[in-house]
């Protein structure tokens, strides 16, 4: 139920240099772009770099990798306007934020502490 001007892409890939990028979600709006990523972790607790979960396992602040894929995508299309000759680069807008399906209230609180209130949805 998005609105008609966006436009969504499912795991599709970025291409920086030598890098390949494959974020969950992106995007496109009339203004910029949004980058999401979507985990159904079962996380105990985190701190600013890392989830922690039940299994024992420990995975990267989902939050930085989508800022990381959102500058990623800016990159690539100012090194596609470079190539191109173009004389100024585009300036654009993005956002970034984590989707975390199996998140209580109690763990939101503590993520939304971690990674920032405004980056972290349930």
């Amino acid at each position: 139920n998005t609105p008609k001007e966006f436009t969504i892409y499912v795991e599709c890939p970025i291409q920086v240099k030598r890098k390949d990028s494959h974020p969950d979600f992106i995007i496109l709006t009339n203004y910029g772009f949004i980058v999401l990523e979507v985990k159904d972790w079962p996380i105990i607790r985190v701190d600013k770099y890392t989830a922690f979960l039940s299994s024992g396992k420990k995975f990267p602040n989902p939050v930085e990798t989508a800022r990381d894929y959102a500058l990623d995508i800016t990159n690539a299309i100012r090194m596609r306007e470079q190539a191109q000759d173009h004389k100024h680069s585009a300036n654009i807008s993005y956002g970034h934020a984590v989707v975390l399906a199996h998140i209580g209230p109690p763990i939101k609180s503590q993520v939304q502490l971690a990674w920032g209130e405004n980056f972290v949805f349930n």
